[in-house]
């Protein structure tokens, strides 16, 4: 049954650090209790590799992920919340294309802001969450779509699409010795984290992969962001790491006790914001990750997103919506009684899209509120979406 598929997983996920709540913040790696864990060994993966899905066309069909849709990522590829001036990409005019991932390789995409959804492509009809083919994650950056995959399994893999329908196998399955939990995008690069201490690194739009390892039997990174030019990776037991250089080093940050287990469900970022949420509240930062408060936030049960000028997400009856993850308006949502959005993601014309918490019926909203059920095959659990403009000259059809 899906609904407790999801159940198994998402309790799989949030393993909750317990502890007593004082208020106050704490210093990152410079106050002594954090250091500099050292870059580690280095492998290059050569790309492309053959698989079942390395370059099927769009008759194939279907796709979803969770925490990666946070589109902290405009949608020409730019990042409001990063403090990086180097990479300053050119608007990108292509058409704007919804991105679903899924466990059994799953695939799909909309070129209709999120009207209707299609290009299927699959492996198997497995939910697996512990699988080589179980979706773990989706990021979007400068035009490009790349979808992460294999959890509880060495066999992690990676595949970029430039236009949502066409997709190619960059990295994994057999050479990879990793089980991926998440990706992102920042500062031009696409990084997912894997396993304890280890993260899978792309220069060039997911073309190429350098992986880095630099410890050793950590807590399992679960979650990724990145903001004000850094990529910041949320564990289990409130293990918190960062890095400043694309992920070629990494360096331990420290939590309060009051923000421990506030990352278990979810995590974005925006408006120079990082916000996780979990049990007991939330937890916060405005200066990268070096300092963190915990602050009053709904239960969330799914995804929490960053619109562009909020952070935003859904509960069984009720939306949530926050300029800075202190301070929420809750409002009821038109979805039937015991149906939430548990993946969301929005677009450009603020358009947002979800599925439910089968995660396999889809719906799309104008105003995050009413909900419309759209055109779109059922199948395995959709665990993550985005939302990307293709490149100028670029189309989705």
């Amino acid at each position: 049954m899906k609904f407790q598929s999801l159940l198994l997983t998402f309790a799989c996920y949030c393993t909750v650090a317990c502890g007593v709540q004082p208020k106050g913040e704490v210093q990152g790696p410079d106050d002594g209790q954090g250091g500099d864990l050292g870059q580690g060994g280095e492998a290059v993966v050569d790309p492309p590799l053959d698989s079942p899905l390395g370059g099927m066309s769009a008759d194939a069909r279907e796709s979803g992920s969770r925490d990666a849709a946070t589109p902290e990522i405009k949608p020409d590829g730019s990042n409001p919340t990063s403090s990086n001036q180097d990479a300053q990409p050119v608007a990108l005019q292509g058409d704007g294309v919804f991105v679903a991932v899924g466990h059994g390789g799953r695939r799909l995409s909309s070129c209709d802001d999120g009207a209707t959804w299609s290009h299927e492509v699959k492996v198997n009809d497995s939910d697996a969450d512990h699988a080589t083919w179980s979706g773990m994650g989706l990021a979007y950056g400068h035009g490009v779509f790349v979808a992460l995959y294999g959890w509880g399994v060495p066999t992690a893999s990676l595949f970029r699409s430039e236009d949502g329908v066409a997709w190619q196998q960059t990295f994994g399955v057999s050479q990879t010795g990793s089980t991926a939990t998440s990706i992102t995008f920042g500062d031009g690069a696409f990084l997912a984290v894997a396993d304890r201490s280890k993260a899978h690194i792309s220069n060039d739009l997911g073309m190429n992969w350098k992986t880095v390892q630099w410890g050793g039997d950590a807590p399992v990174l679960r979650r990724l962001v990145y903001a004000k030019g850094k990529f910041i990776a949320f564990g289990d037991n409130g293990r918190v790491v960062v890095s400043s250089d694309r992920g070629a080093t990494w360096k331990n940050l420290s939590l309060p006790q009051g923000c421990l287990g506030r990352f278990d469900t979810a995590v974005a970022a925006g408006n120079d914001f990082i916000l996780g949420v979990g049990r007991g509240g939330g937890c916060r930062s405005d200066d990268g990750g070096t300092t963190w408060i915990p602050v009053t936030a709904p239960n969330i049960p799914g995804t929490m997103i960053w619109t562009g000028h909020d952070f935003y997400a859904t509960g069984l009856r009720e939306s949530y919506r926050s300029p800075d993850g202190a301070t929420w308006v809750t409002q009821k949502h038109s979805l039937e009684q015991n149906t939430w959005v548990s993946s969301v993601a929005v677009s450009d014309k603020g358009t947002f899209v979800g599925v439910d918490e089968n995660g396999d019926r889809f719906f799309r909203s104008v105003d995050g509120r009413v909900w419309k059920r759209v055109v779109a095959s059922t199948g395995t659990i959709i665990t993550a979406l985005a939302f990307g403009r293709l490149q100028t000259g670029k189309v989705c059809k």
